[in-house]
């Protein structure tokens, strides 16, 4: 591909999954708060230990992990739109194979809202909870008659912690979604391609099926988090990180060398055999 023109788009589109990749990876680790992590206080729902969670959230973390989102978001929008370009060349402008091409554009489309709507909830909804635990009293909401004047029962800060956990289920499973959703799109972008006349190569497209492969590990170490979180929530973030960083990225300039010759090409020939329209 050396020397060779790319399309920008796709160019564009392959930085911000690069760039916000490695945002994902390098915070995969990072705690939002300045005070330690207890795995064991935290699901025994220790009053004390929450409100330091929350009092001492560093706001850097915070501004980077939407940095991450605001990339993926326009990465996948602009990644939607370079999917309707290939299904109107692959369907020779709408004539044929329309219910294959036209799907890859639709689940495209849905995908880019899907994230888009998810992340502006789930980024809405941690801003809120932010500023309800600088600005309102967590400490003690019930007087109860075995406590003394001075005692707090910190209802209010496990409170906002299971709000958080619960927003959190968002991200979960708009990620698991966009895995199945790209593996469906990669799957019928190879089976557009096969067709005798095809502008895109076979081998780009076959690329595209092993990427989908990999997406079926991640959706299964996705689900099975839910059983063991850290062992498989690791594997998914390895798994995750070397498509977002590397393998998609690779694939998109791919198709930005293909997508970028394509208008120097002679299409006014006969639609061939295999590209009949659909009965």
């Amino acid at each position: 591909m050396g020397g060779r023109k790319c399309d920008p788009f796709c160019y564009l589109a392959a930085i911000l999954f690069f760039g916000s990749g490695v945002i994902r990876t390098v915070l995969f680790d990072q705690p939002i708060s300045s005070a330690a992590f207890e795995y064991k206080s935290w699901i025994e729902m220790d009053g004390y230990y929450i409100k330091q969670q929350w009092t001492g959230q560093r706001s850097l973390i915070m501004v980077l992990w939407a940095t991450y989102s605001a990339m993926h978001v326009l990465g996948w929008v602009i990644v939607a739109t370079i999917l309707f370009r290939f299904a109107w060349i692959q369907s020779a402008n709408g004539t044929t194979k329309i219910g294959v091409n036209g799907t890859i554009a639709f689940l495209g489309a849905t995908t880019a809202i899907v994230e888009l709507v998810v992340r502006m909830l789930f980024h809405g909804s941690s801003h809120a909870q932010s500023w309800i635990a600088e600005s309102f009293t967590l400490d003690k909401w019930y007087a109860l008659e075995d406590m003394s004047s001075g005692e707090v029962d910190r209802i209010g800060w496990k409170t906002l912690e299971v709000v958080s956990i619960a927003s959190t289920g968002f991200l979960i499973w708009a990620d698991t979604i966009e895995y199945m959703a790209l593996v469906v799109i990669l799957v019928l972008m190879h089976n557009s391609t096969t067709v005798a006349g095809s502008l895109f190569s076979k081998s780009w497209a076959f690329f595209g099926v092993l990427i989908a492969c990999l997406n079926v590990f991640d959706i299964a170490a996705e689900i099975l988090r839910f059983q063991e979180w850290q062992l498989f929530g690791h594997i998914a973030m390895y798994l995750s990180s070397a498509n977002q960083i590397f393998i998609f990225p690779i694939w998109l300039i791919w198709m930005g060398v293909q997508l970028a010759a394509v208008p120097k090409m002679n299409q006014s020939v006969e639609v061939p055999d295999d590209l009949a329209l659909d009965e």
